[in-house]
C-alpha cells in the first residue's frame, strides 16, 4: 500500500533519450520514491516509451518485478552511457519475498525499463549506447 501512494503522489517529468539513434520518451525516477515504485501499479508504457531510472552514482542496481502488471525489457548502462547489462522479457511477481532480483552485477549509473520485445525490436546489445537528448 505504501508504493502505491508514492506511486499516486510523485510528479513525473518526461524527456528524450536516444540509443543508437532511435529516440524513446523517458520517464524520468530521478528520486529514490520514484526509483523505489518504478512501473508499478502501471498498466503499461507505449512501444516509444521507456522508464529512465538515474542514480546519483554509479553502483549496483537491481530491480524486481513486484507488483508489476505488464513484462518488461531491462538494459543498465554505465555513466558514459553505454549498455553492460540487458534482460529481456522478465515477468510480474507478485509475491513480496519470492520476486528474483535482475542486474546488478555491474556498475551502473542507469537504467532503463521498456515494454517487452522493445530490446529486440530495435537491436538494442552490448554495444549500444544512450545519448540524454535533453541535457539532463
Amino acid at each position: 500500500m505504501f508504493s502505491y501512494l508514492m506511486y499516486r503522489f510523485q510528479k513525473y517529468h518526461k524527456g528524450k533519450i536516444s540509443i543508437d539513434g532511435r529516440q524513446f520518451s523517458a520517464i524520468y525516477a530521478d528520486s529514490l520514491p520514484k526509483q523505489i515504485v518504478g512501473l508499478m501499479y502501471r498498466d503499461g508504457i507505449g512501444n516509444d516509451e521507456c522508464m529512465l531510472f538515474v542514480f546519483s552514482r554509479e553502483g549496483s542496481h537491481p530491480i524486481w518485478m513486484h507488483n508489476m502488471r505488464f513484462p518488461i525489457d531491462v538494459i543498465w548502462l554505465d555513466s558514459t552511457g553505454s549498455v553492460i547489462h540487458i534482460e529481456e522479457g522478465l515477468q510480474p511477481c507478485r509475491s513480496l519475498l519470492g520476486c528474483k532480483q535482475y542486474g546488478g552485477e555491474s556498475h551502473s549509473k542507469y537504467v532503463i525499463e521498456f515494454m517487452k520485445g522493445t530490446v529486440a525490436k530495435n537491436g538494442i546489445n552490448m554495444k549500444s549506447r544512450m545519448n540524454l537528448d535533453n541535457g539532463k
